[in-house]
Order: C-alpha cells, then structure tokens, then sequence
C-alpha cells in the first residue's frame, strides 16, 4: 500500500533541499524526499580541505564519464556528480559565483518572463548570509553562509597581482555590479565547515513532522497515469515501494539525473523510447539534448619553491598535522577549514564585449597530474591556472544505455567539435601563460609543464588542449526551459513539464544557456524562486540595479 504525501521530492541536492525546507515551513503541507545516497556525515565532506577525499569517491560521487571524446585525444573525461544529502553541493570545490546578469536577462529574451537578472536577484539574495554583510547584490539573512577566501597565501595574491599587472582591473565583488577582473573568490564555507544546501537549509527544518527525507531510497520510476504523475516507484533497503504525491512530483536529479529519470518513465524522444521497449507518455525530443558545460585547460608550471604550494599538504606527517589541528581546534584552526585555492579571475578575452567575460579562471597553488589508465589524481610542487571557457558553442547530449536505472547514460558532450570553441582554447593558453610571465610570478615560476613550453603553434596547443583538458563540472540543459514554440523545450517557466499534468523539474537541467561561472548558487536560486511559484507565492519584488 503506498503512502501519501503532498508533494514527492526525488533528489536532495541543491535544488531538492532547498525545495524541501521551503515547501515544509507551511505546516498544512506533507513533503518526502527520497535520496539515493546517504547522509554524508562524515569529515570528508564537512571538511573543507578534504575535499578531495569525497570527491571521485562513490560514497559520495556518482562518478559518470562521458563517451570517447575525438577532439580529447579519445579520453573519457571524468564528470563527478554528488550523491547523497546535498547533491553536488557536498562534494564541490565550495566556490560562490552567480553568474553574469547578462546570462539571465538573455533568458528572458528567449521568452522566458520572469527570469531577468533584475527578477532572480531578489531570490540570489534570499538564499545568502555574506559574513561581511548585505548590500544591493548581497543577502544578509539566507541560509547559506558566504564568505571571502579564508587562507589565502603569497602565491594566491601573486595571481592576483599578475593579472593587474597583466591590464585585468580588480574586482571589488564577482558577485556584485560586474565580473570582469581578478580577486580572492568568495565561497561557501562557515565555522571551518562545508555550507553545503544539506547543512544549511535541510538542517535548519530537520525536525518538522511533515518533512520525511530518506536516504538510500533509489527512485526507479515515476508512476504516470491519465497523463499525470501521480507518485514514484523507489528501492529502499531491498524492497520496491511506491510513494503517491497528492499535488506534485519534484524532480531534483541534476542535469544527468533528473532527464534519465524522464526517460525512463517514458518522457522523452519517442523514437528512442520505443526502441528500449519503454512506453511513451510523452513525445518531449528534447529530454536529454542542449547539453553544455564548461571544459577547463589547466596552464601548468612547476615551483621553485614548493613550500610555497599546497601539496605539500600530501606529505603523510603534515597531513597528519592537518587533520589533528582541524578536529582538535573543532575547524576554528588550521588550513583544514579551509579550501585550499582562493583566487580568480574572469576575462573578456579578444572580444568586443569587455563587461562579458569569455574565460573563468581558478588559481590552483599546487599542480595536479591524472593517470590516464585510472583517472586517479595526484599533486606535484606547482601551480596551476585552470581556465574554463564560459559559453561554449557546441551542444551535446545524452541518451539511455538500458532500461536499468543504476546503469549509467550515454554522455556524449561534443566537446571542441565547433571551430569557435577550438579558437578559444588557443586564445585561453595564450592568455594563461601571459599572466604567468608577470612580474608578480617571479619568484614562484618554473617551468610549464601543460600544454608545454614546446607547445607554440596554434596546432601545437589545441594538441596540449586535447591531452590536458577536462571538464569544469557544470554540465546543464538536458532538460531545457522554454517557451512553448521551442521544439527542445522540456519544462515552461514555471519549470512544470510539458504534456504531463503535476511534475516539474527543478534543477540545472531546466537552464537554456550556461551561465558565466560556476552553476551551484545559480540552482540555489532557480529552486528558491520555484518554491514561491509552487506555494502560490507572489513573486518577490524585482530588483533595480
């Protein structure tokens, strides 16, 4: 006999948790949230520093890999999604950044009303605590803690000063009135821990009696009939179950995730559907197309002096240090309780549109190599600039690999297959290397150990790009946002699913364009403003900046 609830959430990541705590404050309303992972209680994913150590691990990462890549030497790249309560958010690199305004005033060209920078601004702000206060782009009462870079070190305002000396202005706030320029990042890190969206929203309504979330529940299936989704079909603990959802069913999965589910329970492109035998209760030829994402070059060099780097961090006696002065000093001490990169930059590149950035960069104080037969990373005295090209024109996709939900998709990104995006690449190494030459790298310069220094012709770098590059981790679209004329169109604004009564996809799959930066506040924010639609809510007043 199934249960009942009012609205079934599948997924507790960054959207699903904030969904979740905002649906259960009405205390009328009966909210289950069905997570595949775990709790994720554990120091390898509160801990700042150990990031790595959650990362890549299926604890706690779901640890998809894309199709051969022909412009990427035929690597596989490595795409980590975060699995158990707070989604990506607990196994990110903790970075805040919104995006550029100009993202979402074009998503309102696209017909999208409701979407302006000017009308999710207010929803940005909701979301945010900025420890050094609020100001016309900055909350000061969210549930999620902001702050600036904790540790910063030598080699950190080194980059920064380069990029000045390189002719980048500084950027007061990347979050603020505009991005271009260099600076300590903000991230999401409060009391020497993880802000995760778990910690920081599903924490706050732990406790109400009509919010149920329960890990290890594996949704298979959701249960569609007379055209309406009606419930989902989940294993927990070695048994088939069934949940019903009386108002709605939320899918919260992520841009992997939410779309298989789709496919799965027969929405999406029929022809495909039909051809695993899956029944078709919606013809959405979108489901699973547009996919974008941001691929990251990283510009290696060694260090002549490695106690300048952060992998000295790897050395077991000062790992040990590390680890006993964060759990003794409860994270108030230490570099535990910080992320151990702390500056960026954003660029125009060669471009007429100098308030729009092309590239994204993170400074990385050590240099990290990847072992090509085993995906496994490991650190070397160096530094590392890894830029991500911010609005890639290739699209790609994904698709089924079988009608069993615990086998992963077909991920098939295109990475590099369009001739602008090859172009860029080029222009980003160029530019990497000549912030490099600055004088503020002086004493920290080595040699350049990727793309390389025999890497000088432009056919000489695109072949560094496609030994070297990798994913930025922010795959989106797989579940489009549009209007209704749009033929790739999975979800209207107000993120409800076309031609199925009662489901909506709330997550980074429902984004149209990718956004210039990083993609876990912006799904923050996608989910804050659809809880308000869901609730009846009139919006919040748009902002006038």
């Amino acid at each position: 006999m199934a249960e009942s609830f009012d609205y079934v959430i599948v997924g507790s990541g960054s959207a699903g948790s904030v969904l979740a705590t905002r649906l259960s404050e009405d205390p009328e309303v009966r909210v289950l949230v069905l997570e595949a992972g775990g709790t994720n209680k554990d120091f390898r994913v509160y801990m700042p520093a150990a990031n790595s150590l959650a990362f890549g691990n299926t604890k706690f990462d779901w640890c998809y890999y894309t199709e051969p890549q022909p412009h990427l030497a035929n690597r596989r790249i490595f795409w980590p999604r975060g699995r158990g309560l707070g989604g990506s958010s607990a196994i990110n690199g903790m970075i805040y950044i919104r995006g550029n305004a100009r993202d979402y005033d074009q998503w309102r060209q696209l017909g999208l009303e409701g979407w302006a920078y000017g009308d999710v601004l207010p929803y940005f702000k909701k979301a945010e605590t900025r420890t050094s206060g609020g100001d016309a782009y900055r909350g000061d009462s969210g549930p999620l803690k902001t702050g600036t870079a904790g540790n910063p070190q030598a080699i950190d305002h080194a980059f920064v000063e380069a990029c000045l000396q390189s002719g980048l202005p500084k950027c007061p706030d990347f979050n603020g009135a505009g991005q271009v320029g260099a600076n300590l990042l903000d991230f999401t890190i409060a009391d020497g821990k993880r802000s995760s969206v778990a910690r920081m929203y599903l924490g706050q309504a732990s406790g109400r009696p009509n919010l149920d979330v329960r890990t290890g529940s594996f949704v298979h299936q959701l249960i569609i009939e007379n055209g309406r989704a009606v419930g989902v079909r989940y294993q927990r603990d070695g048994k088939v179950m069934e949940a019903r959802a009386d108002r709605e069913v939320l899918v919260c999965q992520g841009a992997i995730g939410s779309p298989q589910l789709l496919m799965l329970s027969g929405i999406g492109p029929a022809d495909d559907l039909k051809a695993l035998g899956i029944d078709v209760k919606a013809d959405l030829p979108g489901v699973g197309q547009n996919l974008q994402d941001h691929l990251n070059i990283p510009v290696q060099f060694t260090c002549p002096d490695p106690s300048a780097t952060f992998d000295r961090w790897q050395r077991p006696d000062r790992a040990l240090f590390l680890g006993a002065s964060y759990f003794l000093s409860g994270g108030k001490w230490g570099p535990g309780g910080n992320a151990f990169w702390s500056a960026g930059a954003f660029s125009p590149g060669e471009s007429d549109e100098p308030d729009f950035p092309k590239f994204q960069v993170f400074f990385t104080p050590m240099g990290v190599k990847e072992d090509p037969a085993t995906y496994k990373k490991s650190a070397f005295p160096g530094f590392q600039l890894d830029i991500n090209q911010m609005h890639p024109e290739a699209r790609g996709w994904m698709k089924l690999r079988s009608t069993d939900p615990t086998d992963h998709p077909i991920l098939e990104p295109n990475y590099l297959t369009e001739e602008r995006d090859r172009r860029e690449f080029i222009e980003a190494v160029k530019w990497g290397r000549e912030i490099v030459r600055q004088p503020a790298f002086d004493r920290f310069r080595g040699v350049e150990t990727s793309p390389g220094e025999d890497a000088q012709t432009d056919e000489e770098i695109l072949a560094g790009v496609a030994r070297g590059a990798c994913s930025g981790y922010h795959p989106v679209g797989t579940a489009k946002m549009g209007v209704e004329s749009d033929p790739l169109a999975v979800v209207n604004k107000d993120l409800q699913v076309r031609g199925i009564e009662g489901l909506r996809v709330v997550d980074a799959s429902v984004m149209p364009i990718l956004v210039t930066g990083n993609t876990n506040a912006p799904t923050v924010m996608i989910a804050e403003k659809t809880a308000d639609v869901i609730r009846g809510r009139a919006p919040l007043p748009r902002a006038e900046v």
